[in-house]
């Protein structure tokens, strides 16, 4: 017994069958296709950055290194406050675990001390 095949696009009419051929007259020109290339840029003498750490140089200036170093001194005040004195861990001692020095004054110099870091880095040379 034969199977039919099943064609799932049935063809028009008006189509013929087979392959399309596109016929095309010797008269059009061949066109060669150049590659692209790219288009070099120039750049002058002063447009050029120049990296201060390949000539040796420093990224920020003699002041720039003060005020951080103030800065970070400031930010290990704050912290060795914060911390506070030794005590004996058995003990609680409400009035120097709550005492004003570690709830404001250390804070206020850590986040002072980090003020002066950023302004550090944005102080001119």
């Amino acid at each position: 017994m034969a199977k039919k095949k099943n064609n799932p696009t049935p063809k028009k009419s008006g189509e013929p069958k087979g392959k399309k051929v596109v016929v095309t007259t010797g008269q059009q020109k061949k066109q060669k296709i150049k590659p692209t290339v790219s288009k070099k840029r120039t750049t002058t003498r002063s447009a050029v950055v120049q990296n201060p750490m390949d000539q040796g140089e420093l990224v920020f200036g003699k002041k720039n290194y003060l005020v951080m170093g103030i800065g970070i001194a400031i930010i290990f005040l704050g912290m060795a406050l914060m911390a506070g004195g030794g005590q004996d861990p058995n003990e609680w001692n409400v009035d120097e675990i709550y005492s004003p020095i570690r709830l404001t004054l250390a804070p206020i110099l850590i986040l002072l001390g980090l003020g002066l870091q950023i302004y550090a880095i944005f102080l001119k040379k």
